[in-house]
């Protein structure tokens, strides 16, 4: 059966050719202007708009932050001020509570002390329920109630743990009460508070302390203990000593607090000057921010060889990958159509040449080149898909950076003219639209007979 006329294969050839030369035109075109403007776009206006837009926020966020600090420490550093003050005030207080008692004047009155018990027991006589109680030596338990009212004279005994002791216990015993007297009074002056979390703070640890040790000192001083000093080591001293010991452990301790609360002080002043030098830095970058974005206003009104487009900086920024993907699906289809008809281009010639002795694959390649061609080694059609892929790179970095930069939602929407919804939705599309682009190129590559059959 004869083949087709020679005739009509020579003409088909050239007007595929012409179709071919006319859209392999058309797709230069569109892959220089898109991956161009893509990337001067994207390089001299997206990314630096979009990352100081996102700095701006950054550091305005960083800001108010830290003029929050600024003012909690401020507070802060009044308030303590106040306290110590105050702390400082009370201190007199204790000092003068502490210096009336005085070991010496309790020695001297044993022997008031023990003339007044003894006027008790001669008014009330011998009475051998009541010899356990009238020694003096407080080895006995509480005074029964009972006792208490058959003699009313025993009646104060209720209320002063002391009435019935002489000698060094009674002395031991009006030491202890009047410790403790003392530290009711410090349980007032520097107890928990609730009008003040600071207070408490440089307060409380104080009065925690010194109760420990006076309650631990009087258990001494009833010998319901070997030892007082918060070492736990044995007080083996006579009582003026160890008592002289625990007035400059006592003494101690509220020195070395005033010195904490001072330390403290000085603390928080330090932080409030590290926060107001750290506002300033950051109010510095803020402002420079500010001025490279008004640097940037006069690239609002966007002139394109298409005229001015329709809007803003803020709607380009926002809608530039969906003209990067709406580019790539355009210069995506023209590669295929191209590549569909020089397909059908190689094949006429294979027809007008069956042995390929004028128009063998590296010949057709240089006649009628393709951007990915087939007849092409693999490295070349890598790189050249790597130059055609820029598009869909600079898609995808576009999107990383508005949500990088927290760009679709909060202020800068508000500048908007469309939701945050519709965007998501258009770059969803636009991301399908890049997988189309894809799809077609890859089926017309895959369709491609790098050794078509000789009949068109």
């Amino acid at each position: 059966m004869p083949g087709p006329d020679p005739k009509i294969i020579e003409e088909q050839s050239q007007r595929f050719y012409g179709l071919y030369e006319r859209k392999a035109k058309n797709f230069r075109t569109a892959l220089i202007s898109v991956t161009g403007l893509v990337t001067i776009v994207f390089v001299l206006v997206f990314y630096p708009y979009v990352t100081f837009r996102g700095l701006r926020y950054v550091h305005e966020a960083e800001l108010a932050s830290i003029e929050r600090e600024v003012r909690d420490l401020d507070a802060r550093l009044t308030e303590h001020r106040q306290l110590e003050e105050t702390f400082r005030t009370h201190l007199e207080t204790v000092f003068g509570a502490l210096g009336e008692i005085q070991l010496r004047k309790l020695e001297a009155g044993q022997t008031q002390q023990r003339r007044r018990l003894a006027g008790i027991r001669t008014d009330i006589g011998d009475d051998p329920d009541l010899r356990p109680w009238l020694s003096g030596d407080g080895a006995a338990a509480e005074l029964p109630d009972g006792l208490r009212r058959r003699y009313p004279v025993l009646a104060p005994a209720k209320d002063d743990p002391c009435f019935l002791l002489t000698g060094e216990p009674w002395t031991r015993c009006a030491l202890a009460t009047q410790l403790t007297r003392l530290d009711r009074q410090i349980q007032d002056l520097f107890g928990y508070k609730r009008i003040s979390h600071l207070r408490n703070d440089l307060y409380v640890p104080l009065q925690e302390e010194l109760s420990t040790l006076q309650g631990r000192f009087s258990a001494w001083l009833f010998g319901e203990s070997p030892g007082w000093a918060p070492d736990g080591a044995s007080a083996d001293g006579r009582l003026r000593d160890e008592y002289s010991d625990f007035e400059n452990t006592y003494v101690g301790l509220i020195e070395g607090h005033e010195r904490v609360i001072h330390e403290q002080g000085w603390d928080t002043n330090n932080a409030l000057s590290d926060a107001q030098r750290q506002r300033k830095a950051v109010d510095r970058e803020l402002k420079k921010v500010v001025a490279r974005l008004e640097e940037m206003k006069n690239l609002r009104e966007i002139q394109t060889p298409f005229g001015q487009l329709p809007v803003g900086l803020n709607e380009l920024v926002l809608l530039f990958p969906v003209l990067v993907a709406a580019g790539f699906l355009l210069t995506a289809s023209l590669l295929g159509e191209t590549l569909q008809l020089r397909r059908v281009y190689h094949r006429l010639c294979r027809a007008r040449d069956p042995d390929g002795e004028l128009f063998d694959n590296d010949r057709l390649a240089l006649i009628a080149p393709v951007w990915i061609d087939p007849l092409r080694p693999a490295r070349h059609r890598v790189y050249r898909a790597a130059i055609l892929a820029v598009p869909v790179l600079v898609f995808v970095t576009a999107i990383l950076l508005l949500l990088d930069n927290r760009l679709l939602w909060g202020p800068f929407m508000d500048e908007a003219r469309l939701g945050t919804i519709i965007y998501l939705a258009l770059y969803a599309a636009s991301a399908l639209s890049i997988l189309e682009g894809g799809r077609r190129v890859w089926l017309a590559l895959r369709a491609y007979d790098t050794d078509p059959e000789t009949t068109a």
